[in-house]
């Protein structure tokens, strides 16, 4: 029989990297100082019987040969078997819920192998990036076994936000373990080094070298005349990287076969520290050490801005390799950082993780208890894609302010019906005969003068409605039909009640569309949004009259749905504002310009500014400090102008989101050029900005998937109406 462990901790702790090594090293020892036994949960992907004598850079195992108790190896259809053997599971720190580093591991990395009667934690976990990266299947699986965690903290501010935007858990931000770990146990490895450095020395730990880290690294030892140490990532190709560094000189020290042990001496024993590595940013702090770090933005650029910024040393991180040259000459080798206030802060949040984890270990019930009793309710449950869509809809209508609502029976509407009687927004009448339901909504809206909703099942029911609909076209009604179908695959196959009925009013409706069946990427969800949007805004743009939005769903519920189905998601619904628009909805645009930090305007292909809408462009872009981005063929030039197609080809998407990522953009003119790099940036933006579109025609035109208005009126009056409202110039 198996011997049983308190806690089974899993992750990277085999990982060949330094800090894997001491991440893992430092939560055992968190845990083991709770009282706990622990072992470590073997790499499911990995082999039994292995020589570690004969594995070639395989210190990550010879160390946890040597500090830990180790599972058997189960793979992943067989971790089950690991319930056996633990009371709790502690899913350890690091980026483990990366989705590009946790697809191998399927689900294991959310405990899908772990039984519902056993204590479930994660402790500092991390996305590693600003957005959950997974596909809309895996997100399902995602949300579903985060929802079994007892207890969930992370530990940068984003992981939480993903935690509870995109999966409706709650995530507590809590340190690093590297932070809790007494530093006794660093001093405790150290004292076990036979590698002695009795030279002042730089440090410098360095995971990814290319030549302008070299280049800093030997003016940096040129001019201070100190040795300067270097390590690279344990699991990397050392000679490889050794020569992307390209550095030459006596006073260089390879260190190419460090133990973790050696690298913990260095940052102990060093005179100034040198890193891109966020743990080489935690043991500079740890060890008290004055040390320059670059926001390595390939390796979770986030979390360094978190860290750094929380400790109120950002002054000390550069985001290029030729920044260490730089910070080195400002502060020179024998700065002295004061970390007073930097361990104040440290120790406090150190006492709170450690409690964190102390209680989550402890008890199950009153931590899982108040985990889920606090999620919205909206998010708890997992739905049909079609039920999604229904809510998608309805939330739109409710957004646009259209409250009153016909409902005619039938099975293919059933779904709509009881979103719109479940939400008090919404006031219903069901009228039965759809011929009356058409003529009974233009009585109402023609008295309430606002749009009227009327909804019915699919087939004959929809004709129905035609004649009143006719009407309402020549008398300029304001009527939205939503009409329920059958999935396309059924036309012309005798399937019952299935008839062309997307087409049924194309001649005395200003917009109808089908919406697609398809709903599970991103992609395919912003264009059933848009699509909603833009035929609700068509029904009093140039007029009054009746849109068609017809809902195919194959999803029937035979019971009364879950009431968490039945809560509306929050949505925010695209505008449109043109020239007949209340001027309180023009100036309150002009006071989201004002509010704005970073505006900037991309310009597509247009004619040559004339010499009246140059004079309101220039002072536009001067009133609200704008960079503008053009095109070879936008035809705009000025101070603020910047054509970026080479710089934006070089930049990656995590740079351009961290650091030219605007909180308000304008686009204006045609299409840009072919294979624009602009268009691949700003659709990997995922959260919500401002993003306002000026086109004579006010048509919708979703070119990035961020639209929020459509400006219908010319660039000449945007910029005319919008530059003289602003009050003062930005800086």
């Amino acid at each position: 029989m198996e011997k049983k462990y308190d806690v089974g901790i899993y992750g990277l702790w085999y990982g060949r990297n330094y800090g894997s090594i001491i991440t893992y090293y430092a939560l055992d020892n968190v845990v083991k100082s709770l009282g706990y036994s622990t072992v470590m949960i073997k790499n499911p992907l990995g082999r039994e019987g292995i020589d570690l004598t004969k594995l070639p850079r395989s210190h990550s195992l010879i160390f946890a040969d040597k500090h830990y108790k180790i599972t058997p190896l189960f793979g992943i259809d067989n971790m089950h078997n690991l319930n056996s053997i633990c009371d709790r599971f502690l899913l350890g720190s690091d980026q483990m819920w990366n989705y590009h580093l946790s697809r191998p591991y399927k689900q294991t990395y959310f405990f899908d192998f772990v039984d519902d009667t056993k204590i479930k934690v994660a402790y500092a976990t991390s996305f590693g990036k600003e957005k959950y990266l997974g596909p809309e299947e895996e997100r399902i699986l995602t949300k579903k076994n985060l929802h079994r965690f007892d207890a969930i903290s992370v530990r940068d501010d984003f992981s939480k936000t993903i935690c509870e935007n995109d999966f409706g858990v709650l995530a507590t931000i809590t340190l690093d373990p590297v932070f809790v770990c007494e530093k006794e146990k660093y001093e405790e490895l150290i004292d076990t080094v036979s590698l002695r450095l009795d030279e002042e020395f730089i440090f410098a730990y360095i995971l990814d070298p290319n030549p302008e880290i070299g280049n800093s690294l030997q003016t940096i030892s040129e001019e201070t005349g100190k040795k300067i140490v270097i390590i690279f990532n344990e699991g990397s190709d050392k000679k490889k990287t050794k020569e992307a560094l390209n550095v030459s000189g006596d006073d260089f020290i390879f260190l190419l076969d460090a133990t973790v042990e050696e690298w913990l001496y260095c940052f102990k024993n060093a005179k100034f520290v040198i890193t891109d590595s966020f743990h080489g940013c935690c043991f500079s702090i740890i060890f008290g050490k004055t040390f320059i770090v670059r926001k390595n933005m390939g390796r979770g650029g986030r979390r360094f801005d978190f860290l750094i910024g929380s400790l109120g040393l950002q002054d000390y991180m550069t985001t290029t390799p030729e920044g260490f040259l730089e910070l080195f000459k400002k502060y020179g080798v024998d700065h002295k950082i004061d970390y007073t206030s930097v361990y104040k802060i440290i120790n406090e949040k150190k006492k709170d993780s450690y409690e964190w984890i102390k209680n989550a270990l402890s008890k199950k019930s009153e931590k899982g208890i108040e985990i889920k009793e606090k999620i919205d309710n909206q998010e708890r449950i997992i739905l049909h894609p079609d039920i999604e869509r229904a809510r998608l809809l309805v939330a739109l209508i409710k957004e646009y302010g259209f409250g009153h609502i016909v409902i005619s029976s039938g099975a293919r509407d059933v779904a709509l019906a009881k979103l719109f009687e479940a939400d008090k927004f919404f006031k219903t009448y069901n009228v039965t005969d759809e011929r009356s339901a058409a003529y009974f909504a233009m009585g109402i809206a023609l008295r309430i003068k606002e749009p009227v909703v009327i909804t019915c099942t699919s087939g004959t029911a929809v004709s129905n409605y035609l004649p009143g609909i006719t009407e309402a076209f020549y008398q300029k009604v304001p009527i939205v039909i939503i009409s329920g179908d059958r999935y396309p695959c059924y036309l012309g196959q005798m399937e019952a009640q299935m008839i062309k009925q997307y087409e049924l009013f194309k001649d005395v409706c200003k917009k109808s569309v089908t919406l697609p069946i398809h709903y599970g990427t991103p992609r395919e969800k912003r264009e059933v949004y848009r699509m909603i949007c833009e035929t609700l805004l068509e029904v009093d743009h140039n007029g009054n009259g009746p849109v068609h939005i017809n809902f195919p769903i194959d999803k029937l519920e035979n019971q009364f749905p879950s009431p968490d189905s039945l809560i509306l998601p929050k949505v925010n619904k695209i505008d449109r504002i043109d020239y007949w628009s209340e001027e309180l909805i023009w100036k309150n645009a002009a006071n989201q310009l004002r509010k704005a930090t970073r505006v900037m305007v991309i310009y597509g292909q247009n004619n040559p500014l004339t010499a009246e809408e140059k004079q309101y462009f220039d002072l536009f872009c001067q009133k609200y400090n704008c960079v503008v981005l053009t095109d070879h063929l936008s035809n705009v030039y000025g101070d603020w102008c910047l054509n970026p197609y080479r710089l934006l080809k070089r930049w990656s998407n995590d740079q351009f989101k961290t650091q030219l990522m605007p909180d308000l953009v304008i686009y204006i003119g045609g299409k840009r050029t072919l294979n624009c790099p602009l268009q691949g940036k700003m659709r990997s933006i995922r959260k919500y900005i401002n993003f306002w579109h000026v086109t004579d025609e006010g048509n919708v035109v979703d070119i990035y998937g961020k639209l929020t208005t459509i400006f219908g009126c010319k660039q000449s009056h945007f910029f005319r109406y919008f530059a003289l409202q602003a009050e003062t110039s930005k800086k």
